[in-house]
Order: C-alpha cells, then sequence, then structure tokens
C-alpha cells in the first residue's frame, strides 16, 4: 500500500481538476435553466460520485448504467475533498435525489467528451420521430403515440447508459431492458410491472420491427420456425401442386417424414413391408394414439410420392399399418340454437367490433364456415347481385354458398360502417390501427370465445370456431334437413363424414332403436 505521503500529492491533484470539473459543470446547470437549489443538490451529488470513482479506481471514459449502480450501492468510505475530516453519508434508501444530480453529471460528461458512449444521439432522435410518423400515418390515436413515445423513449435512454448501439439491439437486449434497475436520466415509468406482454412490450416489439424494416438491425426478434428438410423437396413441391396441400399441413407432413426417413434410411428402393412397419411400430411406442396416426398418414402420403415417381412399388402403401380409431366414436361439438342466438345477440352494435364480430358470428352460425375461411376472405368473393358468397376452402376446393339476407346485411353493415378504409383485398381486419387482415384463424376462436363469455353460454364441449360450426349442422338436422343437404353445407367430400350428425338427433334415435333383449332391471 502506499504511504500517506504518496496518497496525499495525487489527492491533491486530483482535488483540483475536480473543482474545475464542478464549477463548469454548475456553470451547465445554471445556463440549461435549472433552479438554484436543484443546481446546488446536483453538484454535491457530483462531488460525491467523484470522490467515489477516486476511491473506487474508476476512470471517468468508463462511466456507465452499471457504474452508477454500483456508486448507489456502495458502503461508503468516501472522504470529503474539503479536507474537513469525516465522510460521507451512506446513501439512503431513497436516493433519487442524490441519483438524478449523478445522472445529470454523467450527461454533461458525455457532452463535454470526458465519457465515452456511443454518440447515436441523432440518429436515436431521427428514429423515434420517424417511427411515431409511420405510427401516425397507420391511424393511431393520439394516446397510443404518446405510449409508444413513452416507451421507446426509455428504452433509447437506456441503450445510452448502457453503452449499447442501436445496430446491436437483440431479443436479449429487449428482454434486459425489462429486468433492468432503472437509473435513466428522463421522466420514466416504473418497470417493474412491464413486461413483453404489457403496453411497453407491444410499443418496443413495433419499434423493433420498425428497426428491422429500415434495416437497422437484423430480423432476429422473430422467432424462425423450423426450417423445411432440403432433402424432401420434390416431396414438398408434390404436395403443393398436385395435393393441394398447404404450407402448415406440408410442415406437419415433412416434420413426421423427416423422423421416418431417419430410422428406412435414403433410399426408397430399399424399403420393404417389413422395415415400414417396424419403423412406425418403433415410432408410435414413443408417441400417442393421436401422433401415431398422423406418422402413418404423412408415411402413406410420402409413399404415395414415391409411387408417383416409380422409386417405389404401389403395394408397398398398402403395408403402412392402420391405428386404433373409431370412426363416429364421438359426438360433434354444438350448442343449442337459443344459446346460438343469445351469442350473436352479444355484440355492441354501436361499436366497430361490435359490428364486425356479429358479421363473423352470423358466417359462422349461418354459412357453418370454418375460421380459415373467413381469415382468407375476400371482398371479391361476395356476390352481391346472386346473392352468393364464394370459399375456398379445404385441398383449396373452391365452393359457392347462399347468402342469407341476415348475413347479407351485417357484412354490408360491416363493410360500410366498420371497416377501416384501406387498400387491402380481405373483408375482415383489426379496428384499431396498425390495420391489418387477420394472421391466423387463432383471432377467430378468440372472437368466439369472447362472445361466448358476454353472453353466458357455458360449453364443456369446446369455445372455438368450430362450435359454431357444428351447432348449425345439429340444427339443421333437427329442423328435418337431410345428411345430403347438411353435407353440401359444410362442403364436406365424403358422406362418412357428414353422418356423424345423425346421432345427435335423439328423438330419431328412438325410433329406429330396438327393444333390449336381456331382464329388466
Amino acid at each position: 500500500m502506499r504511504s500517506e505521503t504518496e496518497r496525499r500529492l495525487p489527492r491533491q491533484a486530483f482535488h483540483g481538476s475536480c473543482t474545475g470539473c464542478l464549477a463548469e459543470f454548475e456553470e451547465h446547470m445554471k445556463r440549461a435553466g435549472f433552479a438554484d437549489l436543484t443546481v446546488r443538490i446536483s453538484r454535491g451529488s457530483a462531488r460525491h460520485f467523484l470522490v467515489w470513482l477516486e476511491t473506487d479506481g474508476t476512470e471517468t471514459e468508463a462511466v456507465d448504467d452499471v457504474v452508477m449502480r454500483r456508486f448507489r450501492d456502495h458502503d461508503c468510505r468516501c472522504r470529503p475533498l474539503e479536507g474537513r475530516g469525516g465522510r460521507y453519508k451512506r446513501l439512503p434508501e431513497r436516493s433519487h435525489g442524490v441519483m438524478s444530480g449523478v445522472a445529470h453529471f454523467v450527461h454533461f460528461l458525455e457532452q463535454t467528451g470526458r465519457t465515452a458512449h456511443p454518440g447515436e444521439v441523432d440518429l436515436r432522435r431521427r428514429l423515434l420521430t420517424d417511427f411515431l410518423e409511420q405510427r401516425a400515418a397507420q391511424g393511431h390515436t393520439s394516446n397510443m403515440l404518446y405510449s409508444y413515445r413513452a416507451a421507446v423513449s426509455h428504452f433509447l435512454a437506456w441503450l445510452h447508459h448502457s453503452r449499447i448501439p442501436i445496430g446491436a439491439v437483440t431479443s436479449d437486449v429487449v428482454d434486459r431492458f425489462f429486468k433492468h434497475d432503472c437509473l435513466c436520466l428522463g421522466q420514466f415509468g416504473n418497470l417493474s410491472k412491464a413486461s413483453a406482454s404489457s403496453d411497453y412490450g407491444y410499443a418496443l416489439k413495433r419499434f423493433t420491427k420498425f428497426l428491422v424494416e429500415r434495416g437497422v438491425v437484423p430480423d432476429v426478434f422473430e422467432a424462425p420456425g423450423r426450417p423445411l428438410c432440403s432433402k424432401l423437396g420434390a416431396f414438398h413441391h408434390w404436395l403443393r401442386r398436385h395435393r393441394g396441400v398447404g404450407e402448415r399441413t406440408i410442415r406437419e407432413h415433412d416434420r413426421a417424414v423427416c423422423t421416418l426417413v431417419a430410422d428406412l434410411g435414403n433410399d426408397p428402393r430399399q424399403y420393404n413391408a417389413t422395415s415400414v412397419r417396424e419403423v412406425l411400430l418403433c415410432q408410435s411406442r414413443k408417441t400417442s394414439r393421436a401422433n401415431a396416426r398422423r406418422l402413418a398418414s404423412s408415411m402413406r402420403m410420402y409413399l404415395r410420392f414415391l409411387v408417383s415417381n416409380g422409386d417405389c412399388p404401389p403395394s408397398l402403401v398398402d403395408a403402412v399399418p392402420g391405428f386404433a380409431g373409431w370412426r363416429l366414436s364421438t359426438l360433434p361439438r354444438y350448442i343449442l340454437t337459443d344459446d346460438v342466438e343469445r351469442v350473436i345477440a352479444s355484440c355492441d352494435l354501436d361499436t366497430a367490433i361490435g359490428v364486425r364480430d356479429r358479421a363473423i358470428l352470423l358466417l359462422l352460425a349461418r354459412l357453418a364456415l370454418r375460421a380459415a375461411d373467413i381469415v382468407h376472405l375476400r371482398l371479391g368473393d361476395i356476390d352481391w347481385s346472386n346473392a352468393r358468397l364464394h370459399v375456398c376452402g379445404k385441398s383449396k376446393q373452391s365452393a359457392g354458398l347462399p347468402l342469407p339476407q341476415e348475413v347479407g346485411d351485417a357484412l354490408l353493415e360491416y363493410i360500410e360502417k366498420a371497416r377501416p378504409r384501406v387498400d387491402e383485398g380481405r373483408v375482415f381486419m383489426c379496428v384499431r390501427a396498425p390495420y391489418r387482415p387477420f394472421a391466423t384463424s387463432g383471432s377467430i376462436t378468440s372472437i368466439v370465445s369472447q362472445a361466448l363469455a358476454r353472453a353466458g353460454v357455458h360449453s364443456a364441449n369446446g369455445q372455438g370456431a368450430h362450435l359454431l360450426r357444428h351447432s348449425a349442422a345439429t340444427g339443421l338436422l333437427r329442423s328435418g334437413a337431410s345428411l345430403e343437404i347438411i353435407g353440401a353445407l359444410l362442403r364436406h367430400r365424403s358422406p362418412q363424414t357428414t353422418a356423424i350428425y345423425a346421432k345427435v338427433d335423439a328423438s330419431m334415435l328412438q325410433q329406429v332403436a330396438q327393444p333390449w333383449i336381456g331382464d329388466l332391471r
């Protein structure tokens, strides 16, 4: 350790440099228009901070958010510069006033070049302005713009204090922001209740996507989906072109076939009935019955593809074993007609959301559409002159359905009064900015679930959009419609698929039921 004489001279030099720096900081605060009391408190906080930096051995060039937090939490042994003896008092738990003065001092050190920082102040300010202008152009309200400004400004301030360049932002950096112990300079809200699912999280998600669109950061925020197997590219093309399969189903087949081919081998000419059955049976022992049936279905599809290319004999398709599953063993999920009407009537027609949701519920309840049908429905699919609706369902099979007066009126009211005025071909969209079509069928399921809750309809058979589809078919059957008519409405390609609804008409079943031949008990 250095002797007292060795320590005294450096401290005297340090005293002189600090005095000059603090005087300059005081003038800086006065020019910025701060009150005399604030200037005096900030000067005292800055003096203590400088003494602690000297005691800790930290250079002013290295000051950042971590250093400020260490200062706030340090067990004070600092000696005042004036040589009056004694020590500084330990910082109280509520040291906001002291740390505010330190934050102003650090800002002064940055402006005078004494502390290193990313030097992106103008870039951050410009990005924030452009982002808010983009949000405003998309129709966001002034309250939403205020929320966006508050969240993004806080995030940019934290990046600056943490010395993180804007181009280095990743999903991990955003997670660190939500967990940071805030010492940011500015009037920012408490992050104790903020999370990725809060208003802060929503605003930052939109801002990070904006940064990706501008090319400021790479697209690292969207979790990349599992890439399709490159070796099965021809299989994927065959599914799209010859089977009309959607991308989601292609991914399911790809995942299953990759697992099976890993055990079967890459040479289809070596496949035989024994190897196919052994691999499927081995994989089925590791999973559920439902997944085992999906594996078998994917295997059959892949073998059909190989047969079409002449890579294996057609008889190999029949070698795929069937897994236990009893058709028509379950009842369709449905609710009673009165409950359906209560669900539709629960929509508030004084709001744009209520007008939109009522049109969606009527399409589900009257025409038995699937959720995906509604998501992909386009304005051009509505034939107003002939009162028909063109729907492209599973396997890209197009069908025309009659458009009832009630449903047509609801659609027209939505399009004329509630639908955002944007250049978009799809019918149903979000009613709050940014105006965009529904991304997935899950949005329709949420609308149905919320309507069921509003109407007080409790269903143990599910809460999704298919509940209304099944209810429409069940209601038609009970009103005397034939299975052929129901199958045409549901767009079933096989009568066996529609046959499940025959089990819900208990009165008709009682007429054909045979008496029990055993003893009555």
